[in-house]
């Protein structure tokens, strides 16, 4: 009877025991909190070391976090161990939906508070996350540069850069506007004047790949003869890799592109037009917290009866020389044209044209 009692008491104490660690692991799940804005992220890497700051984004497995004492990281999502973010986010899951909310991830499971709701949601599916609700302001990124050089003494010179960089992204899509122009004088003479605008959009597939159904550019050079060339395309794209501090990706597009030149000798064709494909590629990669590097090449190989086509290759690197807001920017220019066409007066422009461009800008 004794030892019945001891083994019943072992037996109370067990499932007690079971009872009292089952609810301590319920109690320790953290779930969503109510939002605040003013609260920072928190986030686990797999080494156990934790992060405080702002998550921003995620995007083909690169997670960007701005920590308060590291400044901005780029961390591989898998290193990723566990989040808590106080702050509403937008998290879109491969064929399940787009949730904005306070969350909470640990191990596979991702717990989204949306209002009164909680969403539990498989970790495997999260393709993207991006910073706030799902408004239109917060889809808008850009960045504006100007460039000014100046000589004087025994030669006057004067030329003056600008670019324009807007972008709207969501989870899904894309949206880019580029614009560039050069302008420079030479003892009051001009001898630059062109611009470069194009307008792109693209519908971003998972695992690194990416449709372009519109793209127009409309490129202009007095100095290359050129009034107005103007192209309209259609491609596919992937980034080759899309990790940490080096973003590679390349594309092809293909459509209409029309040439119209500022002056053509007598009897000659003063416009062309017909077929164009478009390979290029672009390497983007982080050399310091503070420098990064941008190189660039596209070809516009041209199947109108003239074959004119053109190269374009290009070097920029930025540096953030005033914390994150503005930076310096130093850029290298290659443009190349296979068949310039001649001028009403018999000049013919010369193939290459470079240029080196130094230049202050603005992030937003």
């Amino acid at each position: 009877m004794h030892r019945a009692l001891s083994l019943l008491s072992m037996l109370v104490g067990l499932c007690m025991t079971i009872g009292v660690g089952a609810s301590v692991a319920q109690q320790s799940r953290w779930e969503p909190p109510p939002p605040d804005p003013k609260d920072k992220d928190w986030v686990q890497l797999t080494s156990g070391e934790w992060l405080r700051g702002d998550v921003q984004s995620l995007t083909d497995e690169d997670f960007l976090f701005d920590s308060e004492e590291l400044d901005e990281l780029t961390l591989d999502w898998e290193d990723i161990k566990e989040l808590r973010s106080p702050r509403v986010l937008t998290y879109y899951f491969e064929d399940i939906g787009t949730f904005a909310g306070t969350a909470v991830m640990v191990d596979s499971l991702v717990s989204i508070r949306v209002g009164q709701e909680l969403r539990n949601l498989p970790r495997s599916r999260l393709l993207s996350i991006i910073e706030g609700e799902p408004t239109e302001l917060n889809f808008w990124s850009g960045k504006i540069q100007v460039g000014l050089v100046g000589r004087a003494g025994n030669s006057n010179q004067e030329d003056l850069n600008a670019l324009l960089f807007l972008r709207r992204q969501t989870v899904r899509t894309r949206l880019d506007l580029n614009y560039k122009s050069n302008f420079g004088r030479v003892e009051g003479e001009q001898n630059i004047n062109n611009h470069d605008g194009t307008l792109r959009f693209d519908y971003i597939i998972a695992s690194g790949f990416f449709v372009t159904p519109a793209s127009a550019n409309l490129f202009s050079d007095r100095f290359q003869n050129i009034a107005l060339r103007s192209n309209i395309t259609a491609g596919v794209g992937y980034f080759i890799t899309r990790r940490k501090r080096v973003e590679w990706q390349v594309k092809l597009t293909g459509g209409y592109q029309s040439t119209r030149y500022v002056s053509v000798e007598e009897g000659a064709d003063g416009k062309q037009a017909g077929g164009v494909a478009i390979p290029s590629t672009s390497l983007d990669i982080d050399l310091t917290g503070s420098l990064e590097l941008v190189a660039d090449y596209s070809a516009n190989i041209d199947f109108s009866p003239r074959k004119n086509s053109f190269q374009h290759g290009g070097l920029l690197f930025t540096l953030d020389a005033f914390g994150d807001l503005a930076e310096l920017s130093l850029s290298f220019t290659w443009d190349r044209t296979q068949n310039p066409q001649k001028a009403s007066d018999g000049t013919v422009p010369e193939r290459d044209d470079y240029r080196t461009k130094i230049g202050v800008g603005i992030d937003f």
